[in-house]
């Protein structure tokens, strides 16, 4: 199946082109700059935009040893669960004693 292309009527482009020659406006300001002026520019934002992944990269790696190493070594249960347990003690002294009202 080939669909077909319907292109814009040319009385209306022209009709539109003509109003925005006659208006002064200037399509290219209305783009955004989006393409370096030089190769030098471009080679330097595109080394920047890969030095920024790369270090965001190897972030998120350290994150990640460190989120296994503790899962490994089971230290945070260790931490958390001391506290925890006084936590829970305390509730339940407070729940025990409002029983009785």
């Amino acid at each position: 199946m080939s669909k077909q292309v319907q292109s814009f009527p040319v009385k209306n482009v022209l009709r539109d082109l003509a109003a925005l020659r006659v208006s002064g406006i200037d399509l290219a300001s209305l783009l955004p700059s989006s393409s370096p002026q030089t190769e030098s520019e471009l080679s330097r934002r595109e080394s920047s935009s890969t030095e920024k992944s790369l270090q965001e990269s190897y972030e998120f790696v350290r994150e990640a040893r460190a989120a296994i190493g503790i899962k490994d070594r089971k230290t945070l249960e260790l931490e958390v669960s001391k506290p925890l347990e006084r936590s829970r003690a305390a509730l339940d002294e407070v729940l025990e004693g409002l029983e009785g009202y």
